[in-house]
């Protein structure tokens, strides 16, 4: 039951993920200075109504709560550019 459910949210924000990475590849930021990456990501957790804050200088941290009592789990992803050519 609990995979079906993942499985669910999974289809339903696919098309919504791939966008966003897309979005996020087409404009690349170096360390440090992701300041157009922190507000776009932020953006997206406002309008789904999840706690976030800027964290050093251009970090975010969102909590997301559950449902229940119980283990945490934290999540961490680099969100910077390789000066790539």
């Amino acid at each position: 039951m609990e995979l079906e459910f993942i499985k669910g949210k999974a289809d339903e924000y696919f098309d919504f993920m791939v966008n966003a990475r897309r979005r996020l590849h087409r404009n690349p930021e170096l360390s440090e200075k992701e300041w157009g990456t922190q507000k776009y990501i932020r953006e997206i957790f406002d309008k789904e109504g999840i706690f976030n804050k800027s964290i050093a200088e251009t970090g975010v941290l969102a909590v997301i709560k559950g449902g229940a009592d119980g283990n945490t789990v934290g999540f961490r992803a680099d969100m910077d550019a390789l000066p790539i050519r």
